[in-house]
């Protein structure tokens, strides 16, 4: 199985192993070619990606490592549909998952924020408390100007959105106070305070209301948010690996959640079709 994890580059440069290519044979050219709203990802910044085929998306997901799982003892038996084969690596046997399913997992999620946005106006917030991804969800939500949460999540922050909705307009009188008023002792304690709320609110601040669809890229991480979001039937998208649940969301993408290159790969797509869907909203208004 290693062997089939080696990999060559193709005559158009496209990174490939024999596993890919025993996928993209056994692919059917059609499959699911509606539309991957993304112009270009963030993955792949100078491709236009509607100009590629459906292999040749199956093909560069699997080049960011899109494909593979967790350990095979921590899989999800909901997940089984979703898995390909397995593989030996450096720490025992993984789970590749289906880049087919991945493929058309991602094109709904992304049809479905397309359609929200430009039909519904809705916001969209994105939330990650996973130390290890979270710099590089805030980075792909303020790429697409939306609204992120990537600290400790504050339980009730969708369910008490009175309390958070408080919160944020403290946050903002705190950003317009004239500091040279206060003594230095206030000051500091003002600015603390400023700091504080900043920390856990400024990624929200801008949000009107509550989130119309949230984005969850770690389930385990974020169960809370993702409990406070069922209970209010926000629409939830989430990045699920074999080791996740994919019923505790409405929209799973199947794919890795661990890897930064993967996932700036998944959730670029996103936060592309949400700057594609502004534009597009913003043009249907002037119309």
């Amino acid at each position: 199985m290693r062997d089939n994890l080696a990999s060559t580059k193709t005559d158009d440069g496209i990174v490939t192993t024999p596993l890919i290519q025993t996928i993209l044979t056994t692919t059917d050219d059609n499959i699911l070619d509606g539309h991957w709203i993304t112009a270009k990802t963030s993955a792949f910044n100078n491709v236009d990606e509607l100009l590629l085929t459906p292999k040749q998306k199956i093909s560069r997901l699997c080049q960011t490592g899109c494909q593979f799982g967790s350990k095979v003892q921590n899989l999800n038996q909901k997940m089984l549909p979703f898995i390909f084969t397995e593989f030996n690596g450096s720490g025992g046997a993984y789970h590749l998952l289906d880049a087919v399913q991945i493929y058309k997992k991602l094109e709904i999620a992304c049809n479905k924020v397309y359609s929200m946005i430009v039909d519904e106006s809705a916001n969209v917030l994105f939330i990650c408390t996973n130390s290890k991804s979270a710099s590089l969800i805030e980075e792909l939500a303020k790429m697409s100007d939306s609204a992120y949460l990537t600290n400790r999540w504050c339980g009730g922050t969708l369910t008490n959105w009175k309390v958070t909705q408080g919160r944020i307009n403290a946050l903002r009188i705190l950003e317009q106070e004239d500091f040279s008023k206060f003594s230095k002792k206030e000051a500091s304690e003002v600015k603390k305070k400023l700091s504080d709320l900043n920390n856990r609110f400024g990624g929200v601040k801008n949000l009107q209301k509550q989130p119309d669809l949230v984005i969850i890229i770690d389930q385990v991480a974020d169960k809370t948010a993702i409990q406070e979001a069922r209970k209010l039937q926000i629409p939830i998208i989430g990045i699920i690996d074999s080791s996740g649940d994919p019923e505790l969301v409405d929209y799973p993408i199947i794919g890795n959640k661990s890897g930064l290159l993967a996932l700036k790969t998944l959730v670029g797509a996103l936060a592309d079709t949400i700057i594609t869907a502004n534009r597009h909203l913003k043009e249907k208004f002037q119309s």
